[in-house]
């Protein structure tokens, strides 16, 4: 969601985006165009739509509570901020169909990676 994502051959072979499905064909333009309805929806909230992923998620209710991590203080002050993220229902509904099952492509894989953490 920062704007900075490339298509996979665009990454070093060693790099795990090289071989993630998110980032190939057809499914790295179907994510780049959810992802900027997603940017499109947080413009003129706090900040930019990285620092609202926070926001996007308490915006679908008061029994949700995001649990962001992060190594950098300026992103965490960002997360706290996003709690004044608010969205109108006709921009929930955009986010909602932007992101709907089968809109964001390509298969996690997680469980490669952590097998790759376990052996080496």
């Amino acid at each position: 969601m920062t704007g900075q994502a490339k298509r996979a051959e665009a990454y070093p072979a060693d790099d795990t985006r090289h071989a993630d499905p998110r980032y190939q064909g057809e499914n790295y333009d179907a994510n780049i165009q959810a992802a900027q309805v997603v940017h499109e929806g947080c413009r003129g909230q706090a900040g930019p739509a990285r620092p609202n992923r926070p926001g996007l998620v308490t915006a679908k209710g008061d029994d949700i509570v995001p649990i962001p991590g992060t190594k950098h203080r300026n992103y965490l002050e960002e997360n706290v901020a996003a709690a004044t993220f608010r969205l109108d229902p006709a921009q929930m509904q955009r986010l909602d169909d932007a992101l709907a099952p089968g809109k964001v492509r390509g298969i996690v894989i997680l469980i490669g990676l952590w097998l790759r953490l376990i052996v080496d």
